[in-house]
Parts: structure tokens; sequence; C-alpha cells
């Protein structure tokens, strides 16, 4: 029987929004919403939430999810000096203590990508148990190919698909990667890392960074549920 984690990393500053994940988005807490896609997902056999915070900590264990201590040393704003292989041990050993196990399917869900649905973790869960030679799969959003960038010495802007010989029409399709991603640690352990990219759709693609964004995630929550939404179900 496989045992899948789903790790949420909430921090309780922010760079771009002070106390984004406590932000009350519709009457619940951002990081609520992100917790609450795991708790439906029916892949997910537990859910852990690494914070140095105390409130953060609250809403997650009213929620039902595990927590585990962050230090504020592997905070970004408090250091930022840390190597992504003593991220992964901190909360591992912390996971290990609490559930006897590190799990065999790992599901990291970036607290940003709130309006994920709990049916895209499943589908993404399932591609990767069918294919036996995948080592992950990962998230990720079509963005438009006729974008500009700002070229930083001359300040003209290019377009991010910038190729003579095409025609805008002709452009291939262009992704960007979103903070949701399906590891298999028991094959990438075997040394199976190829990964397949699972395209999403723009709604929960939303990278919800700062209060420009209130309004769009609101906007597409209360779609997703017919302009009402329930006390204490979020989808």
């Amino acid at each position: 029987m496989t045992t899948t984690f789903a790790m949420i990393t909430a921090r309780g500053g922010g760079s771009t929004f002070y106390r984004k994940n406590t932000y009350p988005l519709l009457g619940k807490p951002v990081i609520a919403w992100a917790i609450e896609a795991c708790l439906r997902a029916q892949c997910v056999d537990q859910i852990f939430v690494w914070t140095e915070d105390k409130e953060i900590r609250s809403i997650a264990e009213k929620l039902g999810a595990h927590c585990l201590t962050r230090p504020k040393s592997m905070v970004h704003y408090h250091s930022g000096f840390h190597s992504a292989e003593e991220f992964n041990r901190n909360k591992y050993d912390q996971i290990q203590a609490i559930a006897g196990t590190q799990g065999d399917v790992h599901l990291s869900l970036n607290c940003n990508n709130l309006l994920i649905r709990p049916a895209t973790l499943d589908a993404m869960f399932d591609v990767l148990m069918d294919n036996p030679n995948l080592g992950r799969i990962l998230g990720v959003k079509a963005v438009d190919p006729d974008l500009c960038l700002i070229n930083d010495k001359t300040g003209y802007l290019f377009p991010f698909w910038n190729d003579p010989d095409t025609k805008p029409v002709e452009y291939p399709p262009l992704f960007r990667a979103i903070g949701v991603n399906i590891a298999h640690r028991l094959r990438l352990e075997e040394g199976i890392r190829d990964t397949l990219h699972f395209p999403v759709s723009p709604e929960e693609g939303l990278d919800f960074q700062n209060e420009d964004d209130v309004a769009l995630a609101e906007f597409y929550l209360m779609k997703r549920w017919g302009g009402r939404i329930e006390t204490g179900d979020s989808g």
C-alpha cells in the first residue's frame, strides 16, 4: 500500500504581502484553502505544514494537519544560507518522528497555489502511479508567447518567444512551473528521475502573491461555488 504525505511550507511574514497566509480570503485564512485542497484529495494520507508561525500552526492543527517546526534560520528573510538537502532533512526527520515513516510519495504544495483542485491532485497522482518510469510529476500553466520582457540594459521590450523564422501563429506552447509537484520518493532513490509536466487551468495556476491578487482569487472561488461559499468548505 502506497503512503502519500502532503507537505505545505508556509511562513508567517511575507516579502510581497505581509502575513499573507493568515489573510481572510472569503472568510478563511489563505493557508486554510491550501490545506483543504489536500484534505479533499483522495490520494493524500496525511498533511504536514512546515512553519515558524504560531497562528499558522493553530490554523493548520484545527484543520487536522500535522505541524512541523521550521527553524527561523530556515525562513528566507532570516537567513537563506541552507541547502535544499538541509531543508528536506529537517522536514522529513520530523515527519519520521511523527508518522514512523517518511512515506512513499511526497506531494508538495506551495501555499500560493491555493486554487488547485483536489481532483487535479488526484489526477496527477494517478498519472505518476500508472507510469513506473516516472520519478516526479510537476504542475505547469500555459503562458502567452506574445508576452514581452524588458531588456535590463536598453529598457526595450522584446518577445518572450523570439524566433525570426517562426510566425506568431506558429509559436509553440509555453509553460511556467507552479508550486505543485508529486514525487515518488522510492523511485527517486532508485535513480528513476524522469519528470512529466502536467498542465493545469489558468485558475489553478494563479500564484497568489500580493493584495492585487485578492479580488481575482475571490472571483475564481465564488465562480467555482456558484456565487456562494459554504462555511467550512473550500472545494
